[in-house]
């Protein structure tokens, strides 16, 4: 009986081992055919998958288009010289960029409804929506030019940041000329900043550009 017992394990260890091999060969046919497949398919294989890598970036970036013109702003970015600040401006608006290489003002940027117009005749008036200057001084001393608005109680000062930057915001009558608006001075390195609104049926408009304005600091 013990003799039938050993016969017994044997003969199911035995089979076990002939089933094992069994699939293990299946397994190792498919692998080889897979394997074979995929060798003599890899280019096909290859372009498929670059292919499918395109068309999904293509709908990425239709999607992102589309939503990007259902937005009412645009980003107008500044050249690398200049900062590179960036400002989402009404897609509505025109804008006009002036650069001077020498003097005080480094760039003189305005943005208004339909067309930027300005007067180019002595102490002409300029009324601009939207307006920056990069100026080649410090923020104190620019400050300083409102001193005496400050004083006459013209014009309001409080504090302020603009992208993530302390800054000096002014509102009142902000010029000589009587425009009645705000002026946000933003600290910029050796430079500063200065973002106006000449006209304050533009506040709404104008307090979006500079909420979504990035200056590098």
């Amino acid at each position: 009986m013990y003799e039938q017992k050993r016969i017994s394990i044997h003969l199911i260890l035995t089979i076990f081992l002939a089933i094992g091999m069994v699939v293990f060969g299946v397994l190792a046919v498919l692998a080889y055919r897979d394997n074979e497949y995929v060798r003599g398919n890899l280019n096909t294989l290859v372009k498929a998958e670059s292919q499918r890598a395109r068309e999904q970036q293509k709908q990425q970036s239709a999607e992102e288009n589309r939503k990007a013109n259902e937005l009412p702003f645009k980003n107008f970015t500044a050249d690398a010289v200049d900062g590179g600040f960036v400002l989402p401006i009404p897609k509505t608006w025109s804008t006009y960029y002036g650069r001077n290489n020498t003097g005080p003002t480094q760039v003189d940027f305005a943005a208004n409804p339909d067309t930027v117009t300005i007067n180019l005749n002595r102490d002409a008036r300029n009324t601009q929506a939207f307006r920056l200057k990069l100026l080649r001084q410090s923020q104190a001393d620019v400050v300083k030019d409102y001193q005496t608005l400050i004083k006459q109680k013209k014009v309001t000062s409080k504090g302020t940041k603009v992208s993530g930057i302390d800054a000096t915001q002014l509102e009142g009558t902000i010029d000589d000329q009587r425009h009645e608006g705000v002026v946000i001075i933003v600290p910029v390195r050796d430079k500063t900043i200065v973002l106006i609104t000449e006209d304050k049926r533009y506040v709404g408009e104008f307090n979006t550009i500079v909420a979504g304005a990035k200056i590098n600091p």
